[in-house]
């Protein structure tokens, strides 16, 4: 069995320390995400005890191989940490192309990753956590998997919200994966007419409305232990509702055997807003990319963007290396008439040479759920996908393969105007 075959590894490395780095009876030693310890049974073998979730086996006076004392409320987060690098070393020593160490090694490389020790002591330590990072660090998908893993939410569930219903769908996916568990068991989603979880999910990923709706039916949200608002820079209605509310709902719980700790995630740095709101909560700031970024800009104002961002992405195809486009434009309108001139002109490209067939997929807030998540699919062979989106993919979405940004430098918002009452979206420069 795997598990058989785990531990007698850990156990090997065991008997290489040296024994000033052994326990004595009765202690554990951290090891490859395990309690290692030999029992006070004189000639016992040394024991294998798995770590297990929400639990905190390792006593203050643990040691690691190294001797050093390990703290009994971060011990079980370094050992499962440790653990996922000990299993990547060991697939990576097979010659293991899996998806499992695939998924390992791409975690490892984020940033957010190195960052996973003070990210947990902040919230372990403070009952409002402001995390501000920047796009693509990994906070969405990592830091809801960090707090389930370190048992912050006391046995209960860690809801993280998301502004758009493609976003939860994506990130609860993304984040089954990575765990190695079917959808809708450990890792779930709810958005409007759709719930995919169970009495056993303990990480789920809703939309803010969704989070509100539960609160008009349990107004202290007992089911959660852990509450994380992500994008909440976006500010709109139902997130500012939202952060009202779970401010509410943690003061009715504090002094309770269960209080709710709550984590609002932002994407910008200017993040003492909320850290205002929230009584002044302290900012965890984690700069860094997965990827380098390099950026081009026109020498002068283009007069019809839509026909600048069809050559820039053809220009793209003919001349630089594989890799998926991602063409950011304002609305539906602009991104069904690009998606039309991108399918003629790759037919007629394809007749004349062989320069690869584009593969025009499209995505913005009124399109079906089905459609949305053709984004995700991967590329046919011997094409290239292109993503054309409105501002839906700017966060929180993980498309695979995406090596090129088209960004038209434009957006729709939203503007009020007080005296004949009526919202209207006005096209505007995005800084």
């Amino acid at each position: 069995m795997l598990a058989d075959a785990v531990a007698s590894a850990v156990l090997r490395r065991y008997a290489s320390l040296p024994k000033h780095g052994k326990p004595q009876p009765g202690e554990y030693t951290l090891l490859a995400g395990f309690a290692v310890t030999d029992d006070a049974v004189p000639d016992a073998p040394p024991r294998v005890v798995a770590l297990g979730t929400g639990t905190k086996c390792l006593p203050a006076s643990s040691r690691c191989p190294r001797g050093e004392a390990l703290s009994d409320s971060h011990a079980e987060v370094i050992a499962r940490r440790a653990f996922v690098r000990f299993l990547y070393d060991e697939l990576e020593r097979a010659r293991d192309g899996g998806a499992i160490a695939t998924l390992m090694g791409q975690r490892m490389r984020l940033p957010a990753w190195a960052k996973t020790d003070e990210l947990l002591a902040a919230v372990a330590s403070h009952q409002v956590t402001i995390v501000a990072g920047e796009t693509g660090c990994g906070k969405t998908t990592q830091l809801p998997q960090y707090a389930h893993e370190a048992g912050l939410a006391g046995g209960l569930a860690v809801a993280c919200t998301q502004p758009r219903r493609v976003a939860a769908v994506s990130v609860a996916r993304r984040v089954a994966e990575e765990t190695g568990t079917a959808l809708g068991d450990l890792v779930g989603y709810a958005i409007r007419f759709e719930d995919v979880s169970s009495a056993a999910t303990r990480v789920k990923f809703l939309t803010d409305g969704m989070l509100l709706r539960e609160a008009t039916a349990d107004a202290n949200l007992e089911r959660y232990g852990v509450v994380m608002i992500d994008e909440a820079h976006e500010r709109t209605l139902q997130t500012d509702f939202l952060l009202g509310t779970i401010r509410g709902v943690q003061e009715r719980r504090r002094g309770t055997d269960a209080p709710l700790k709550i984590v609002v995630m932002s994407a910008t740095l200017e993040a003492s807003s909320f850290s205002s709101f929230f009584h002044d909560a302290p900012v965890v700031y984690g700069r860094g990319r997965t990827f380098p970024v390099e950026t081009f800009y026109v020498e002068e104002p283009e007069d019809d963007y839509l026909d600048a961002a069809m050559c820039a992405v053809c220009q793209i195809n003919e001349d630089e290396e594989e890799g998926d486009v991602l063409v950011f434009l304002t609305g539906q309108e602009e991104i069904e008439s690009l998606g039309r001139l991108l399918r003629a002109r790759s037919k007629l490209a394809n007749a004349a040479s062989g320069v690869r067939r584009l593969h025009v997929v499209l995505l913005f807030a009124a399109l079906p759920p089905e459609e949305q998540m053709r984004v995700f699919e991967p590329t046919p062979p011997g094409s290239r996908k292109i993503v054309l989106a409105t501002n839906i993919a700017e966060t929180s979405l993980t498309i695979n393969g995406i090596k090129y940004v088209v960004d038209c430098g434009l957006t729709k918002q939203r503007i009020y105007h007080p005296r004949s009452g009526v919202d209207e979206l006005v096209v505007s420069p995005v800084a």
